[in-house]
């Protein structure tokens, strides 16, 4: 589903402007909005994208009076396969069985489940997503591997287990992270609560939760917790999901290059219902899907002029790479290595479109460019503004509401218009020279 904004900053409404959707080189829809003067409009379409890997493509208006801004581009990444490492003190039981309950279950997403003790002989950076499952504490090298893995542009997702190390997801991961902390345990009947504690007010806006998005929330499912982690939260916390105690049931936020989601109780039958509700099921895929698909690219915002940043976590060190350009220029390009991530500063995307990067004979990335608007904005400045800015010129206000403003241009012009005996001398000179290059070929007949 694409929603996309257009906006009309002239005093004057607009009515039938078409935009037509472009994916991979075809039109694939068109839909028309009418915007109110000086205001914004909304349209929407929706595509289905039949194969996975990379996709770009761009929304165009009409030919307008200015043409730099009547294209928008995108793109994104649909993985053909989905890597993900489940890293937990149990089996993974549940996870394993959620992803593919039976052996010839058809699924995108390819899973190997570790015990703790085995995490540091994996290379993470073979995975799209990690699962920590239940994971009570992490050793310094350990933690530092995950977090290298999610800063360098991995994803994490996190089950935490109300017996574990509240200090160090507490101060390690909550409030480093994701602008909350741990603030103790919530056990079901105690310090004043109730029987249980519920999962509610999930954010049905968000890709995770989309498909209850016309359920009415009173008919949201009732999921029993009898132990949380409670979570204190601050305003710039991203909160996808409440317990009935208030705190924060499920939490996201950006983590380097990476994205992260947090939930904060595990998966164990005898401390809640959630492994048994067919939510389960639902929310590990769709977590999965949305951490590796990495949604955050078709909101990249690239304008032209921008020092744009990649990372790549499996590329060969001594692999070729080009930078292919809208109009077909090729550049090479000399990546720095930190290990066995290559990181690229691309500076020179001067023309919009889509860029595309190459290793050897294979795309790897492409990332889209585009105009900002603010350059095509065509709203007057207020004059107050202008005459504040060049107050140390004496600036002089003129209305164009009639031709007066010409005479008092011409009772300020300086200077003098020298071209007409500037004309009159070239004249003279191309004169005299024809004159000078005739007599030169009348020379006189010599008598031997």
């Amino acid at each position: 589903e694409m929603k996309v904004q257009l906006s009309n900053d002239i005093a004057k409404r607009v009515s039938g402007v078409l935009a037509s959707l472009f994916v991979d080189g075809r039109r694939v829809s068109q839909s028309d909005c009418d915007i109110a003067a000086s205001s914004n409009g909304e349209i929407e379409s929706v595509h289905t994208f039949g194969e996975p890997g990379l996709h770009c493509g761009y929304v165009e208006l009409p030919d307008d009076a200015i043409m730099a801004d009547n294209k928008f581009y995108f793109t994104l990444t649909i993985p053909r396969r989905i890597k993900v490492l489940l890293v937990g003190e149990d089996d993974n039981r549940h996870l394993r069985l959620a992803i593919q309950p039976q052996p010839d279950t058809p699924t995108q997403i390819e899973k190997k489940s570790i015990g703790l003790a085995s995490l540091p002989g994996e290379n993470l950076f073979d995975y799209d997503c990690i699962v920590l499952n239940g994971v009570k504490y992490l050793s310094q090298a350990d933690f530092s591997a995950i977090d290298n893995f999610t800063s360098s542009g991995g994803n994490l997702l996190i089950f935490v287990p109300p017996d574990g190390d509240m200090k160090f997801y507490g101060s390690g991961i909550l409030r480093k992270h994701f602008a909350s902390d741990a603030i103790g345990i919530g056990e079901a009947g105690k310090s004043g609560g109730g029987s249980y504690f519920a999962l509610e007010r999930l954010m049905l806006s968000h890709p995770i939760f989309s498909r209850y998005s016309d359920v009415e929330a009173d008919n949201l499912p009732q999921i029993k917790f009898s132990r949380i982690v409670r979570v204190k939260s601050s305003s710039s916390t991203r909160v996808l999901g409440w317990f009935s105690s208030g705190t924060p049931a499920i939490v996201e936020t950006e983590w380097g290059q990476g994205k992260a989601i947090l939930f904060a109780s595990d998966l164990k039958p005898q401390s809640n219902e959630f492994v048994r509700h067919p939510l389960f099921v639902t929310f590990v895929n769709r977590a999965i899907e949305y951490l590796a698909v990495n949604m955050t690219r078709i909101s990249e915002r690239f304008y032209v002029g921008d020092l744009i940043e990649r990372n790549f976590g499996n590329l060969k060190s001594g692999e070729q790479m080009e930078l292919i350009a809208p109009d077909g220029s090729r550049s090479y390009l000399a990546p720095n290595f930190a290990g066995k991530t290559a990181y690229l500063s691309i500076p020179d995307a001067y023309v919009p479109g889509i860029y595309q990067i190459t290793a050897g004979d294979s795309i790897i990335d492409q990332f889209a460019v585009n105009v900002s608007a603010d350059e095509t904005v065509q709203r007057y400045i207020d004059p107050a503004v202008i005459s504040e800015k060049l107050e140390d010129f004496e600036p002089a206000l003129l209305s164009v509401d009639d031709n007066s403003f010409l005479e008092v241009i011409q009772r300020n012009r300086r200077g003098r218009e020298i071209w007409k005996p500037i004309l009159l001398v070239v004249l003279g000179l191309l004169a005299l020279e024809m004159f000078i290059a005739r007599s030169s070929t009348s020379v006189p007949e010599q008598k031997s």
